[in-house]
C-alpha cells in the first residue's frame, strides 16, 4: 500500500522483509558476514507468526550508502576517472566499511575494464585475420587458371 500515491522509496514508508524469503536467500547465497550477521539478528526479531519485519528509514540509508560507495568506486575503476584532492579528502573521511566497498567497486571496475579492453583486442584481431584471409583468396574461386 502507497502512502499517498507516492513513488520515492523512502516515501512510501517502511521497506518489508519475507522472514521465509530471507531464510532462504541465507541458505542458497554466499552472503558477507556483515551481512550475515545483521539478517540473522532480524530473523531472530522476528516473531515465528509474523511474515514480513520492517526496515527503518536509518537502515535503509545505511545500505543505500553502502551501495551507493561500492557503485562510486565502481565507475571510478571502469571508467579511468582520476582521484583528486576532493576525492581523496571525502574517502578518508567516510568509515571503514564505506572505504571498503567504494575500494573493491574500484578494483572490480579495473577488472571489468581490463576484461573488456581485452575482449575488444580480441575482436579486433579477429576481423582482421577474417579480412586478411578474405583478401588472400583467389579472386575467381575457382582455382584452376581462368
Amino acid at each position: 500500500h502507497i502512502k499517498g500515491g507516492a513513488t520515492c522509496p523512502l516515501c512510501r514508508g517502511s521497506l518489508q522483509i519475507h522472514a521465509a524469503r530471507l531464510r532462504s536467500y541465507l541458505k542458497t547465497e554466499d552472503v558477507s558476514e556483515l551481512e550475515r550477521s545483521y539478517f540473522n539478528r532480524t530473523l531472530q526479531s522476528i516473531k515465528e507468526k509474523a511474515d514480513w519485519v520492517y526496515l527503518n528509514q536509518d537502515e535503509i540509508i545505511a545500505y543505500g550508502t553502502f551501495f551507493g560507495a561500492f557503485l562510486w568506486g565502481l565507475y571510478s575503476g571502469w571508467s579511468r576517472r582520476s582521484w583528486g584532492l576532493s576525492d581523496e579528502l571525502l574517502y578518508y573521511g567516510l568509515k571503514r566499511h564505506i572505504r571498503m566497498a567504494t575500494s573493491i567497486g574500484w578494483l572490480l571496475g579495473i577488472i571489468g575494464r581490463i576484461l573488456g579492453d581485452y575482449i575488444q583486442l580480441r575482436q579486433r584481431r579477429s576481423s582482421r585475420i577474417e579480412n586478411e584471409s578474405s583478401n588472400l583468396a583467389p579472386e575467381g574461386g575457382s582455382g584452376n587458371g581462368e
